[in-house]
């Protein structure tokens, strides 16, 4: 039997649709509808409940400023600076500890590591005594100016720079030290300013 005009030739006996299977899944309506995620894959039963900064960092509270805004105290960094003095004292003694395990260590790899972290405590330390120093040099210096006006000697303070403030701490460093200490210190600064005048200068007069 021929097949009548009109007829769909391409179902055969069978009248019912074949659906292609779906292998994508919707797409959300908008950026705040739920993730539509596929049955295929087993849902972990893992749950991030809490996940920190990759950039979050261990902070010095006595140094921190977000720390020192959030009190209202005039005197929160000293109070601060007395509250973890002992930090000094474990610093002083982990720089013993490490160079103890320096004698003993044998192997170079070891050894090479061990002097870094010790340069590197050492130079916390040199970097805290620092900022104390020069926090110590503001003080005086703003209770001079304040002891000056009250007695009439000046009508308007004077504010030290930041490069006044330095040198003077470095000059009180350098009082403070021994006399062989103290040329050290000015060997390696005429050495490290004798560089820095061999960078700056250009490579015709340096080749002479």
């Amino acid at each position: 039997m021929k097949p009548l005009e009109g007829d769909d030739i391409s179902r055969g006996n069978d009248d019912r649709e074949v659906k292609k299977p779906q292998l994508r899944p919707p797409k959300r309506t908008s950026k705040h509808a739920p993730v539509v995620e596929s049955t295929r894959h087993a849902v972990s039963r893992k749950r991030t409940i809490f996940e920190p900064s990759p950039a979050l960092k261990a902070r010095d509270p006595r140094f921190d400023p977000t720390v020192l805004s959030s009190n209202p105290d005039r005197n929160a960094a000293e109070k601060a600076n007395k509250n973890y003095s002992f930090l000094s004292s474990y610093q002083a003694a982990e720089i013993l500890d490490l160079k103890s395990q320096i004698k003993k260590a044998k192997d170079p790899d070891v050894v090479a590591h061990l002097k870094r972290q010790v340069m590197s405590i050492e130079a916390k330390l040199r970097s805290a005594e620092a900022r104390q120093r020069e926090k110590d040099i503001m003080k005086k210096h703003k209770e001079k100016e304040k002891e000056a006006i009250k007695t009439g000697h000046k009508s308007k303070p004077y504010y030290l720079k930041t490069s006044e403030v330095k040198k003077l701490a470095n000059a009180e460093r350098l009082e403070g030290m021994g006399k062989r200490a103290r040329d050290k210190a000015l060997a390696r600064k005429r050495k490290r300013e004798k560089s820095k005048e061999a960078r700056n200068m250009p490579l015709v007069r340096r080749d002479r």
